[in-house]
């Protein structure tokens, strides 16, 4: 199946997670791409946009600047962001307009493709390509996390409701669940598709699973800036500003300690930073991956060591590590402990 309208990237998505197509199955020509696949927007509306942007915007669109060159990076530096030169970043530079109204970000896809897929294999070049498509042109990561946020406030709101006598406050309690409901329901498939392509790219492709996870990075702020400005159109879904105040109060959950010892190939080390010895990591069983720093004492030394060649022979270890997460994710993790699995 050859890609190159935005309905072509809709329909390979929908097959690949249905087990009816596969990558190797995809042929991508940037050359050819339709004008709907070469392009993407992410708009804010609202009656109060005079031809400003406001600071909650701001760190939304350097949220998605940030994301984008470290997809990039991921890709090609093996995360380290450092190593990207001027004129890649040039490439990589988004542009933001400020009108009457409304302020957006809107790119040039193909551009940015033509940089993410120099000197890549043919499967490469497909995924890249798919998962930026999906990424910005049809914004599933940024959906997704919509969804995921909207669905935790129609729970939080039954609870309300469940405990609430006042009438007038349960209208307005059901009011915003409604507004919740909507935006769930408007973002429903996209969710399917985010989880599902993360599993089929995990395995093969982690690099380009971790590009479509950057992008649920980026939403929180984007929500955040919808309900202070407006609404705010993502790909063919658009979240009215009263929507997005509404999942925006969903209760912020803290972060709760765990251990995640277990046995984790190595995907890509990155000590740039003095004194930081930082590792992405993929556990062998659940493929769940994440960054974590080794734990700074007297052994860590003897641990980078027993990492390097792990990653160096693509050996598993055993790691101990102590770690947060919250909503689902590991947002911070330390590695106390590393052995060689089989070494004697």
């Amino acid at each position: 199946m050859e890609i190159r309208t935005k309905n072509d990237l809709s329909v390979a998505i929908e097959k690949l997670t249905s087990n009816e197509l596969a990558f190797k199955d995809i042929s991508v020509n940037i050359e050819q791409l339709d004008d709907d696949l070469k392009h993407f927007t992410i708009k804010f509306s609202g009656e109060h946009m005079n031809g400003t942007m406001s600071a909650p915007m701001m760190r939304a669109f350097i949220e998605l600047q940030s994301k984008l060159n470290q997809s990039y990076s991921d890709l090609h530096h093996n995360g380290n962001i450092r190593r990207i030169k001027d004129s890649e970043r040039e490439q990589l530079t988004l542009y933001f307009k400020v009108k009457e109204g409304t302020t957006s970000v809107e790119a040039n896809i193909a551009d940015i493709l033509k940089l993410f897929i120099d000197k890549m294999t043919p499967e490469q070049v497909v995924t890249t390509t798919f998962v930026l498509g999906a990424s910005y042109v049809l914004g599933i990561g940024v959906k997704a996390f919509f969804h995921d946020r909207a669905t935790k406030r129609q729970q939080e709101i039954d609870k309300q409701l469940a405990l609430e006598s006042n009438q007038l406050k349960r209208d307005e309690l059901a009011h915003h669940r409604e507004l919740a409901k909507t935006t769930a329901e408007s973002t429903a498939t996209a969710f399917e598709q985010y989880e599902s392509l993360t599993r089929i790219l995990t395995d093969k492709h982690p690099e380009s699973a971790k590009a479509l996870a950057h992008q649920t990075e980026v939403a929180d702020n984007l929500i955040r800036a919808g309900a202070s400005s407006g609404s705010v159109l993502i790909g063919d879904v658009e979240v009215p500003q009263e929507a997005l105040q509404t999942i925006n109060e969903t209760t912020r959950e803290t972060s709760k300690l765990l251990r995640k010892d277990g046995a984790y190939a190595v995907r890509v080390i990155d000590a740039t930073k003095a004194g930081v010895f930082t590792v992405e990591v993929q556990h062998l069983e659940t493929h769940e991956q994440f960054s974590a720093t080794v734990q700074d004492d007297t052994a860590a030394n003897e641990y980078n060591q027993f990492i390097r060649d792990a990653l160096g022979a693509k050996k598993p270890l055993y790691l101990r590590i102590q770690a947060k997460e919250r909503r689902g994710k590991i947002v911070d993790a330390v590695i106390i402990e590393a052995e060689l699995i089989g070494d004697d």
